[in-house]
């Protein structure tokens, strides 16, 4: 699970890529298919985010920099189209991994009660940063041949879940606003 920790340093350290997926908010991924993808994002922002996730944009001073080789002399003879084919795999085999993951809550294998509260936000942003490659996989009319299914579903769980509570405690701190307000506000005279 390293890699998550160093795809998303790789993604937040590169402020243009950043924040084209930090535009959009959880509520805005529902179906993750292509034309999904295409509705929500511009075609020069899906260019940008296509270079970057196959790995063309990735050099050997970001290798070197994240620690994706432990050997920095293999860097050197490393070529070009290596590297983004090396980027792209790892990006791979975390949503692989992530599917493994979600699977467990998902089939009742493990209480995502028990983890809810401790990694749903972690789990909600690394969905949110890896919505392109999921959504770049999927076609609309393809429904059988979806891939990621267990990362969305739990996702969608996970999300409308933050979501139910982030309006529960907006209401009762509206509330709270409103009970302090009269308690505070000068009665009026009549």
């Amino acid at each position: 699970m390293e890699d998550i920790s160093v795809i998303i340093r790789i993604i937040k350290d590169n402020k243009e890529i950043y924040d084209i997926v930090e535009k959009l908010k959880f509520e805005d991924f529902n179906y993750f298919t292509k034309e999904e993808l295409s509705n929500k994002y511009s075609e020069d922002e899906l260019s940008k985010l296509k270079l970057f996730f196959s790995g063309e944009s990735i050099n050997k001073d970001d290798i070197i920099k994240y620690n994706l080789i432990c050997k920095k002399d293999d860097i050197l003879k490393i070529e070009k189209e290596f590297l983004g084919l090396y980027f792209s795999s790892r990006i791979k085999n975390l949503l692989n991994t992530l599917e493994y993951f979600a699977m467990y809550f998902n089939h009742n294998v493990a209480d995502d009660e028990t983890v809810y509260q401790s990694l749903h936000i972690s789990y909600l942003y690394i969905v949110k940063y890896l919505y392109f490659n999921i959504s770049n996989s999927n076609f609309e009319n393809k429904e059988a041949e979806k891939i990621f299914t267990n990362i969305i579903l739990l996702y969608k769980n996970w999300r409308d879940r933050h979501i139910k509570k982030e309006r529960k405690l907006k209401e009762i701190e509206n509330k709270r606003k409103i009970k302090k307000e009269k308690e505070t506000s000068p009665k009026s005279k009549i």
